[in-house]
């Protein structure tokens, strides 16, 4: 029995679960939870005890919403479901990019996120014990928890502010098109919801779904320092692997490293330190426009700062973001460690005849004493005999975060561009035996600033008031699914009067099959497959195909199967696109 109520708020829960057989009593989860089951008779509570009055009767075969868990003083767990009869009002908290009449303009139908507290950065996870398992990174800000819908009684609270940047929307939609598109930029989400938001790693731009594409979300953001045709131009390492230098590998870019005489190691390649961040600027908005201007420092507001506008003061934020940036050593005066990243023979050529500029943000090694010097090298290659053109300077580091500006031009027979980035001669500054700092390396074009203006994604808290079932509280045994309610109500008629045991029943119920099942019951739990093959002459062994899975049946009764993984929503890896090559970044890309 559905909960019959009108919803006003539909959460979009994403969860997934292993499948399990329990004793009566226990729990049955089989993939997105959505319905439960009752396997008997049972009674349900207003509280997780048994003490108080029952609340509600339900025989088995009753089909209600799953809400969770509970335990009580005993520790035992209780199961929680929404009453299909009685509802009660709650109110969520929510956030969203979208004012008004955006969320208007969207039909009051729209994705929402997190209201993470204090704002929208995630904890970084602590360090873990050396070889232990690592934490999951956390989630992406902009991955969306719950689902919109019409609603008149939402209201909007507050207003918040993420660090971002502003550039010019033609740049974007430029820099895309040098990159091969929208498809070579990122992996989309698959079947997205409206209003939800995306950002792909190579153009970290803020994209929302507008209910048929994706499109810039307005007013246009990159959640990054720079547009930069290069692929990973932060240094995001790899630490599933290491490399010839003895360091972590780079998504996008080539490490190179060699020996020296004696066989050892004549350079290297590590994670940098963090530089503190400075003080967070203060993000002034005007009452009722929605959008940030330049950022400012933060300072208390006064009379003539805020006269004759009243502004808003929200609190700001830093979306979560990993140390960044790695140190090159040269431990041998002989160059023997850099990196390098070569552009696709069709980015190159969609550079033809443009001047670039490459660049680089260093600073000096920990504890440097005197600055280094660093190296750069563009290699533009021809698909002819005509020798390859070189690009080549070398610059000092600093203390603090140096910015080097290198343009070059691109031949218009040029086949490939290769950018190296190398120490030079440790000579210069032997106490940092050729250590040099790299936290970014961005390719632009020469028209493109290299920093677009600082400013914010605005968020605002949203209030959304739902209506939902009261909750009841039971320890009758039941199963979880996430089956339609008419397909489960079809089933379990289908079932109940058979004498198979509690334990497939609960499987069909849930969608799933075990070795041994006859070809009713994997009909019941799979459906009707979309192809039939026969295996043998006879014709008793057989093999059904369906579009994720298959199953193979020997007399009657399957021997094998197999099930694709449920495809996750979570958003938590997101694939980095390389210029040319696909590579795949950890759970923070994006961020």
């Amino acid at each position: 029995m559905a909960l019959g109520t009108e919803r006003f708020v539909a959460l979009a829960v994403f969860l997934a679960a292993g499948a399990q057989v329990g004793d009566p009593g226990e729990l049955f989860v089989s993939g997105e939870v959505r319905h439960a089951v009752l396997l008997e008779d049972g009674n349900f509570f207003s509280m997780p005890s048994s003490d108080g009055a029952i609340a509600a009767h339900f025989p088995a075969g009753t089909v209600l919403d799953y809400a969770g868990e509970a335990t009580d003083d005993f520790e035992r767990t209780w199961f929680m479901v929404r009453h299909p009869e009685k509802s009660e009002r709650q109110s969520n908290v929510y956030l969203t990019n979208l004012d008004q009449h955006r969320l208007a303009d969207l039909g009051y139908r729209a994705a929402v996120l997190a209201n993470r507290e204090p704002g929208v950065a995630a904890p970084i996870p602590p360090p873990t014990i050396a070889g232990g398992p690592k934490l999951p990174l956390p989630a992406p800000w902009w991955r969306p928890v719950a689902m919109l819908e019409l609603d008149h009684s939402s209201t909007f609270n507050e207003v918040l502010a993420i660090t971002a940047r502003a550039p010019e929307e033609r740049t974007l939609h430029e820099a895309i098109e040098l990159l091969g598109g929208r498809e070579a930029i990122a992996m989309w989400p698959d079947d997205p919801l409206p209003g939800e938001l995306f950002v792909p790693p190579m153009i970290p731009a803020l994209f929302q779904f507008d209910g048929v594409e994706w499109r810039l979300a307005r007013p246009v953001r990159l959640l990054g320092d720079a547009i930069s045709l290069l692929g990973n131009p932060t240094f995001e390492t790899d630490p599933k692997q290491t490399t010839l230098a003895g360091g972590p590998a780079l998504h996008c870019w080539s490490l190179i490293g060699s020996l020296d005489p004696a066989g050892r190691l004549a350079g290297s390649v590590r994670v940098a330190p963090r530089v503190a961040d400075p003080s967070p600027p203060a993000v002034l908005l005007e009452v009722g426009r929605g959008a940030a201007p330049v950022t400012t420092r933060v300072t208390l507001p006064t009379t003539a700062t805020l006269f004759p506008y009243k502004m808003l003061i929200p609190p700001r934020v830093d979306s979560y973001r990993p140390s960044k940036g790695i140190v090159l050593q040269d431990v041998h005066s002989q160059q023997a460690a850099y990196v390098e990243q070569t552009l696709s023979r069709a980015s190159t050529r969609a550079l033809r005849g443009k001047s670039l500029v490459l660049d680089l943000i260093t600073r000096n090694a920990p504890g440097a004493s005197a600055a280094a010097t660093f190296g750069i090298d563009i290699e533009i290659r021809f698909s002819d005999d005509t020798p390859p053109e070189h690009f080549s300077a070398s610059f000092p580091s600093s203390d603090n975060a140096g910015h080097v500006a290198f343009p070059f031009d691109v031949a218009m027979a040029a086949d490939t561009i290769t950018v190296r980035l190398l120490v030079a001669d440790r000579s210069v500054a032997r106490e940092q035996r050729g250590s040099v700092i790299f936290d970014r390396a961005s390719l632009r074009l020469a028209s493109w600033p290299s920093e677009p203006p600082a400013s914010s994604v605005v968020l605002y808290r949203i209030t959304a008031n739902t209506f939902e079932g009261a909750p009841l509280y039971t320890r009758a045994p039941m199963v979880v699914t996430p089956r339609e309610v008419e397909q489960i109500e079809q089933v379990w008629a289908d079932i109940v009067e058979t004498e198979w045991s509690k334990e497939d029943k609960q499987r069909i119920l849930a969608g799933e099959i075990r070795h041994g099942m006859t070809e009713q019951q994997v009909r019941l739990s799979w459906g009707e497959p979309s192809k039939q093959a026969q295996l043998s002459v006879e014709g008793n062994d057989k093999r059904w195909d369906y579009p994720d899975r298959y199953a193979v049946f020997a007399d009657g009764n399957i021997i094998a199967f197999s099930r694709a993984s449920p495809q996750s929503r979570d958003q938590t890896a997101a694939p980095l696109m390389c210029p040319g090559l696909v590579n795949v970044l950890p759970a923070n890309a994006g961020q």
